[in-house]
């Protein structure tokens, strides 16, 4: 009811498939992304003051 001809129905349950899938791949890395994270905020932050 109310679809586009050709459109792909449940897009949005794929999605959240994939993220669940991905999250549980990445869990065993978790304390490299944490630590990813930290560099990439403080360049984020590095990079904000030199612009100034």
């Amino acid at each position: 009811i109310g679809r586009k001809v050709g459109a792909v129905p449940f897009i949005g349950c794929a999605s959240h498939r994939f993220n669940l899938a991905m999250k549980d791949y990445l869990a065993k890395e978790d304390a490299l992304l944490e630590k990813i994270h930290a560099l990439m905020k403080r360049y984020s932050t590095l990079k904000r003051k030199s612009l100034h």
